[in-house]
C-alpha cells in the first residue's frame, strides 16, 4: 500500500471523490487497478489525446512501477 497527499484544488480539478480521501487529504491505494484509475481520470482532465506530453503514468506514484 502507498498514501500520499492530494490537494483539494487537485481532488476538485480531477473530479476525485472524497470518499478516497482521509480528512487530512491523503490517499492509499491497495491495488495497481486504483493507481491505474486514479491515472486515467487525470490524463482524461489533462487531454492527453492532444497533448502527449502531459501523460501521467501511474507508476509514476507506486511502488510496482
Amino acid at each position: 500500500m502507498m498514501e500520499f497527499h492530494i490537494a483539494r484544488k487537485a481532488r476538485e480539478r480531477y473530479g476525485f471523490a472524497e470518499s478516497l480521501f482521509s480528512y487530512t487529504g491523503n490517499v492509499v491505494f491497495a491495488n495497481v487497478a486504483a493507481c491505474r484509475e486514479f491515472a486515467h481520470r487525470i490524463n482524461k482532465v489533462r487531454d492527453v489525446e492532444s497533448i502527449p506530453n502531459r501523460w501521467f503514468m501511474p507508476a509514476s506514484f507506486t511502488p510496482w512501477g
